[in-house]
């Protein structure tokens, strides 16, 4: 077995013979003689993989999020409203629109956790004009990596000087496209 110690093996091995070997209450024959017999009868084992997951279907809310199990996780901006199907292992939660995988995080064992990937949810703030510059989930990502991502410092609202106007009115608002965000 790949990964498992060789001692690990060992010892399932003599406890897999020591049960052969061992007589079930006031029986003649053994454990390892009764299984010889059952073994032809036994059917043959499905050739596809069995899905453990635990599969259900959340609405995305209108921050782009979905509960699943009482956890929140973030999804693209454009399934708002829209169902999706989360499948839900020991190890992560899968998200799918369709047939087509569209998130994946790491399972939360927190009641009321939340995990949320930081270009999922600034496509929520792209329409906001100056919205990025204080966005919680954009801080959180600078605190985490030391540097906002490189899609984000490609979007700087453009900045216009009218005489007497407001200056912070004047931004135009950034759009994401294909992933990569462009200022207008």
């Amino acid at each position: 077995m790949g990964g498992v110690p060789d001692a690990v093996n060992d010892k399932l091995a003599a406890a897999d013979h020591a049960e052969d070997v061992r007589h079930i209450d006031q029986r003649v024959t053994t454990i390892g003689q009764n299984f010889a017999l059952e073994a032809p009868l036994l059917a043959v084992l499905p050739v596809d993989e069995f899905d453990i997951a635990l599969t259900t279907t959340p609405r995305v809310d209108r921050y782009a999020r979905i509960t699943v199990r009482q956890a929140l996780c973030s999804v693209p901006a454009r399934l708002i409203g829209q169902p999706a199907r989360a499948k839900l292992d020991a190890e992560e939660v899968v998200v799918l629109h369709g047939s087509n995988e569209v998130a994946r995080h790491p399972r939360l064992t927190t009641k009321g956790g939340q995990h949320f990937v930081l270009d999922q949810y600034l496509e929520v703030l792209a329409g906001k004009p100056g919205a990025l510059r204080g966005s919680t989930a954009r801080s959180r990502h600078d605190r985490r990596a030391g540097s906002p991502p490189p899609i984000v410092l490609g979007c700087r609202p453009r900045q216009t000087r009218r005489p007497g106007g407001n200056q912070g009115a004047d931004r135009g608002p950034c759009y994401c496209t294909g992933g990569w965000f462009m200022r207008t």
